[in-house]
């Protein structure tokens, strides 16, 4: 690539006297545009909109050499990757290779349900919305490279969520249907009135126009299937079962609302509880996960169903996420043994405390 003339000055001149040169640039092209418009006055611009189109043509001015700088360094990391793998290779030791995942061609797919409310786009920030986007983009990523898929639904998703979607990820409408459907529905209306138990893996074949009544959607029968996520429950979950529907709320809030997926799952009449974190694990905070993270904790429950290898290989470190013992103290044990269990409902809004006796 030929370098002008004004290029080499430029690149050897100090930093300071660059952007002199620079700034003069800035001015002349500025007073051309008024020229056009047939202004003599003197371009009035604020001082930050100076300092922003400063750093432009300076980071033009300099893109071709820190394209070289990133080459070298890459190159660099490279030749030190493959000096690492000699000396292991020289020690005996068989090198990591690092594999790239791809999605299994005959994933099995369970039949366990999961569904991310939606309908609380209203309640968050644009950086909020961003990063619930973005964790959704990473369940679909879970459930697409996991070794057993789960049917998962987005519904409620509408309006601002939709519009933040479009811009995170603007291909998420071709995403695969085998791994993840999006609805206008609450959860409450579309699976009444669609069966997700069959076989059909597009949800696109579906007919979403049969709306529910009323009396269907708020029958106590209706609503046993349902199960709301949300660690501000006293319920635990002992076990994941293919004929529930299990609702995490789809809301990044940095812990603003309290209790508002609880409320939500109470006030609807629709039983809730959170994984049994505490029984398993030891941690430093508290135990509200990101979506994601709740999402690949059930995914990877139903590789083996064992709860503890879920949360140890699911759980931020950063937590300070501590395996307790394999077996629990007397302490330990006679807490749990107070706590409710989410098995225990009976009918629509009443709970049984576990009894020992």
């Amino acid at each position: 690539m030929e370098i002008s003339q004004k290029e080499l000055q430029l690149k050897h001149l100090p930093s300071e006297l660059k952007k002199n040169e620079l700034m003069k640039e800035i001015e002349l092209e500025l007073k051309s545009k008024n020229a056009l418009i047939g202004s003599s006055a003197t371009p009035q611009i604020s001082k930050n909109k100076l300092k922003k189109l400063l750093k432009v043509k300076m980071f033009e001015e300099s893109k071709d050499e820190y394209r070289q700088r990133k080459k070298e360094k890459k190159k660099k990391k490279k030749d030190l990757t493959c000096k690492d793998i000699g000396t292991l290779t020289s020690q005996g030791i068989e090198p990591p290779v690092k594999k790239r995942r791809y999605a299994e061609k005959n994933q099995p797919q369970s039949n366990l349900t999961v569904c991310l409310d939606a309908s609380f786009d209203h309640l968050m920030t644009h950086s909020e919305l961003n990063s619930t986007s973005t964790q959704i983009t990473r369940c679909y990523s879970s459930n697409k490279f996991s070794k057993t898929a789960s049917k998962l639904y987005i519904t409620s998703f509408s309006s601002a969520l939709k519009s933040r979607m479009v811009v995170v990820n603007p291909f998420f409408e071709a995403w695969n249907p085998k791994h993840i459907n999006f609805t206008e529905l609450n959860y409450l209306e579309f699976f009444n009135s669609n069966d997700v138990d069959s076989n059909a893996d597009d949800s696109k074949n579906k007919n979403f126009d049969d709306a529910p009544t009323y009396s269907e959607i708020n029958s106590v029968e209706y609503k046993k299937k349902f199960i709301y996520l949300t660690a501000d429950s006293e319920n635990y979950l002992e076990e994941l079962f293919d004929d529930k529907i299990y609702i995490i709320g789809g809301i990044v809030d940095r812990n603003r609302h309290k209790n508002l997926c609880l409320n939500k799952a109470v006030e609807q009449g629709i039983k809730h509880g959170k994984l049994p974190i505490s029984k398993y694990i030891d941690m430093e905070s508290r135990q509200v996960l990101t979506i994601n993270h709740v999402y690949e904790i059930i995914l990877k429950y139903l590789e083996n169903r064992d709860w503890k290898e879920a949360f140890d290989a699911i759980i931020p470190k950063r937590k300070g996420a501590k395996l307790k013992d394999n077996t629990l103290s007397e302490n330990s044990q006679a807490n749990m043994e107070g706590e409710f269990c989410i098995e225990d409902y009976e009918g629509d809004d009443k709970i049984v405390q576990n009894s020992t006796n």
